[in-house]
């Protein structure tokens, strides 16, 4: 839940700033979640 939470903070100040779209902020959610489970799932080591 921390995490969530964590991840919504910068998402809010880019929205509220202005700086970037709702898709945008989406968008970089769901990279980031691919991201994660590819590491998580096969173990990769970066």
């Amino acid at each position: 839940m921390g995490a969530v939470v964590m991840a919504g903070l910068p998402a809010y100040s880019r929205l509220k700033l202005d700086v970037h779209t709702h898709g945008q902020v989406n968008a970089g959610f769901c990279i980031g979640v691919i991201i994660n489970w590819f590491i998580i799932s096969y173990r990769i080591m970066i």
